[in-house]
């Protein structure tokens, strides 16, 4: 994770399979209400342990359903 404000993380930068030249990634605000985690990214399994030191998780937002891992409908 990487820390871009007081209370603002990046987290799990990854290339976007959809746009090659682009990079995404999910941010974590932390709140004395709990941490919001905005979108999501392929890696998060191995920013568990950072996440879990910032105070874990109490909401989470997804932009879109591949972000919970649902499927477009083609």
């Amino acid at each position: 994770m990487e820390c871009l404000f007081d209370r603002l993380y990046g987290v799990g930068a990854e290339t976007l399979s959809f746009a090659p030249t682009f990079q995404g990634r999910a941010f974590l605000l932390r709140r004395r209400e709990g941490n919001i985690l905005t979108y999501s990214s392929g890696r998060m399994k191995e920013e568990t342990d950072g996440l879990l030191a910032q105070g874990g998780i109490a909401r989470h937002h997804l932009n879109h359903r591949r972000q919970g891992g649902g499927q477009d409908e083609s």
